[in-house]
């Protein structure tokens, strides 16, 4: 399914029915939010993150999943009070509210903020330490340590630290930490150690 097509808003047709026919009735205009969601840890937009609106007075419920810019879209959106909540792996959820009134247009830029326990600082207080990581994330079955990591962990002193599939932190943190010390080693060693590196 295209990621553009995964950005329309996922409405519950009984109650969007019932809220069409009740505004019409009343002569009031549906509203519409759309936005953008990025990461607060290097400002990237965030493809796949959830946004939900749900009414503080009735059984409304909107959501919606942002395409690969990082932008949603929620039209014909009941006026009211409702709770919005955007959601991404890694990340706390960010939470408000706000009050749609007839016919608004509502634009938004959210950002998703975090605290990395792996960042670009860490990785420079591990080099001058001596002991850099390179930070993996090999899913739920990743491959086994074997001889090969253990000699290029000896030869390029470092060490791999592997996640498997549990999210600790964004994984824009990781990245971060992972530059850094790729960044290090190219200077030290030159680029010839990428070649046997594990990746995941």
């Amino acid at each position: 399914m295209p990621l553009r097509r995964l950005a329309q808003p996922l409405l519950s047709i009984p109650l969007l029915a019932a809220g069409v026919s009740l505004l019409a009735a009343q002569g009031k205009a549906l509203a519409k939010f759309t936005g953008t969601v990025v990461s607060g840890i290097d400002s990237i937009q965030l493809s796949y993150a959830q946004v939900i609106l749900r009414s503080a007075v009735g059984s409304q419920y909107y959501a919606a999943i942002t395409d690969s810019l990082g932008a949603f879209r929620i039209d014909t959106i009941v006026p009211g009070p409702y709770s919005i909540r955007v959601q991404f792996l890694g990340y706390p959820p960010d939470t408000s509210r706000f009050e749609f009134e007839p016919g608004a247009s509502v634009d938004r830029v959210v950002i998703l903020r975090a605290h990395c326990n792996y960042d670009s600082a860490l990785a420079v207080s591990d080099i001058r330490r001596g002991r850099p990581r390179i930070l993996l994330h090999g899913g739920i079955a990743p491959l086994a340590y074997g001889v090969q990591d253990r000699a290029m962990e000896r030869k390029y002193r470092f060490r791999y630290k592997e996640f498997g599939d549990q999210i600790e932190n964004p994984l824009q943190c990781d990245e971060q930490y992972n530059r850094v010390v790729f960044g290090f080693l190219d200077r030290k060693y030159g680029t010839g150690w990428r070649d046997s590196v594990r990746t995941h």
